[in-house]
């Protein structure tokens, strides 16, 4: 038994930590400030990638390849990109704008009196007009979603493949994260809380709502609006306070004291 050293203390780990090489010491932290300044150059690079390759594979499919192929069937086919009933409406509602226009202008002198025939004759001019620019619209919808569609799973795919620069990304991310104070880390997680969950953020939905919507030529009805915006938030608080209370907790527990007094306010 007792010709087994029972060892207390690692004394080479001892002496590395009372090592008065100043030295040796400059040389380690230039060392470990070159390798994370070449893997943030790395991650910067790699970001610009997943920004630009993206873009250029959408905008080569739609532009390149599908727009084409749409602007033949809409010069060739009469009832590609036929109008939406809510088109339709609103169609009518400018026409009817148009007339009620011009028949101000005859009362008032500004314009030349018409007969009905040609104001019928004027009117099914400028409804023509008002369909084709909406089915140029429907065109231009369709090649949105086609460039969208690709650049989403082009990006998609770029972020599944485990490369060192999606490893320096997220290398880079988290050093920055780690890198902030606990005041600066509650402040930038209370900004982004307070712009997506805040009192002011339900207008900020709605209009992000309309944004998407509008893009896609899509109508959002009234009920699922106020759904969407009464339960994604709701959604989106639970999963971030947890994350605050698991995660955060463990890696900046000052941040999360100083987000608890700041809510206290």
């Amino acid at each position: 038994m007792w010709g087994k050293r029972l060892v207390l203390l690692d004394w080479d780990a001892v002496r590395e930590g009372l090592d008065p090489d100043q030295e040796r010491s400059e040389q380690m932290i230039t060392g470990e400030a070159l390798v994370n300044k070449e893997e943030s150059q790395l991650a910067v690079r790699y970001v610009a990638r997943l920004i630009g390759i993206p873009l250029v594979t959408g905008f080569i499919l739609s532009r390149a390849l599908a727009d084409p192929i749409l602007n033949f069937s809409l010069r060739n086919n009469p009832d590609a990109f036929e109008l939406s009933e809510m088109q339709k409406v609103e169609g009518a509602q400018t026409v009817h704008v148009e007339e009620t226009r011009l028949r101000l202008d005859m009362a008032i002198g500004h314009a030349p009196p018409m007969t009905e025939l040609q104001m019928f004759e004027h009117l099914a001019e400028f409804a023509a007009e008002v369909q084709e620019e909406e089915r140029h619209h429907n065109e231009t919808i369709l090649l949105n979603v086609v460039s969208d569609s690709a650049s989403l799973l082009t990006l998609a795919g770029l972020l599944s493949q485990a490369t060192r620069g999606r490893d320096a990304m997220l290398n880079t991310m988290q050093r920055l994260f780690y890198g902030l104070s606990d005041i600066a880390k509650a402040v930038g997680i209370i900004l982004v809380a307070d712009t997506l969950l805040g009192y002011h953020s339900e207008e900020g939905w709605h209009g992000l709502i309309e944004l998407v919507c509008g893009h896609y030529g899509v109508e959002p009805s009234e009920g699922g609006v106020v759904v969407f915006v009464g339960v994604v938030p709701v959604v989106i608080d639970v999963f971030f306070k947890y994350w605050i209370f698991i995660g955060l907790n463990r890696i900046s527990p000052g941040a999360v004291v100083t987000i608890k007094q700041v809510d206290r306010h």
